[in-house]
C-alpha cells in the first residue's frame, strides 16, 4: 500500500488494508524498516508508543537514513522489538534492539546483518533475554543464507525469496515475505 501526502508519495508497506500501524516499510526518502518480534523479562510498558506506531512515524516523518536510525533509538516504547533499517547503500544497515526504556544497536558482520527472533547486543549488554528455537533460526541464517554470494555480487529477489522460505525460518504466524531495496524504491511481497 502507498501512502501520499498533499499528492507527493511518502512511503509504501507491506500489510493489511485499514492497518495503522507499520510491520514492513520502505521510504521515499531512501531506508527500509521491518521488525521482528522478540521476547524479553522486560516488563510490558502501556503508557510508552507502540512499536508499529513508532515504526509508522518513522516513517512518515525521518529525512534520511541516519535519522531514522536515531529515532527508533531513543523513544520509550511499549514492548520489546526487534528492528532492521536499511538504506540505499550497502554500508547502511543496523538491527535497533529494543526493550521498552532501552536500545542498542548492531551492525552488518562481514558484510551481512542477520536478524532473526533473538537478541544479540544485549547478550552482552543484559544478559540471555530469548530462550527457544531463534537462535537456531539465526545460526542457520548466518551459515548457510547467501553463503555462495560475495558482498559484490548481486542478490536476486528470488534469492532472497529462497532465503526467506528456508526451513528453519518457517513460522507458523508467518504468513509473507517481504524484499525490499531503498535503492530503487521496490518492495515485493510474497503470500
Amino acid at each position: 500500500m502507498k501512502y501520499h501526502r498533499s499528492g507527493k508519495h511518502i512511503f509504501t508497506i507491506s500489510g493489511c488494508p485499514g492497518s495503522i500501524g507499520v510491520v514492513t516499510g520502505i521510504s521515499a526518502k531512501g531506508f527500509a524498516l521491518a521488525i521482528n518480534a522478540v521476547g524479553s523479562r522486560a516488563p510490558f510498558q502501556m503508557h510508552n508508543t507502540p512499536v508499529l506506531f513508532k515504526l509508522r512515524e518513522t516513517l512518515e516523518g525521518a529525512l534520511s537514513y541516519e535519522e531514522a536510525l536515531e529515532d527508533l533509538s531513543r523513544e520509550p516504547l511499549t514492548s520489546p522489538a526487534l528492528i532492521t533499517i536499511v538504506g540505499s547503500s550497502n554500508q547502511q544497515m543496523a538491527c535497533v534492539e529494543r526493550i521498552p526504556n532501552d536500545y542498542s544497536v548492531r551492525g552488518p558482520h562481514q558484510g551481512r546483518l542477520v536478524v532473526a527472533n533473538d537478541f544479540r547486543a544485549f547478550d552482552v549488554k543484559l544478559g540471555r533475554d530469548m530462550v527457544g528455537e531463534s537462535g537456531s533460526r539465526f545460526n542457520w541464517l548466518s551459515r548457510t543464507a547467501l553463503s555462495n554470494h560475495s558482498e559484490e555480487q548481486s542478490v536476486t529477489n528470488e534469492d532472497m525469496f529462497n532465503v526467506l522460505s528456508g526451513s528453519p525460518l518457517q513460522l507458523g504466524c508467518s504468513v509473507s515475505r517481504t524484499v525490499m531495496r531503498p535503492m530503487t524504491g521496490e518492495i515485493v511481497t510474497r503470500v
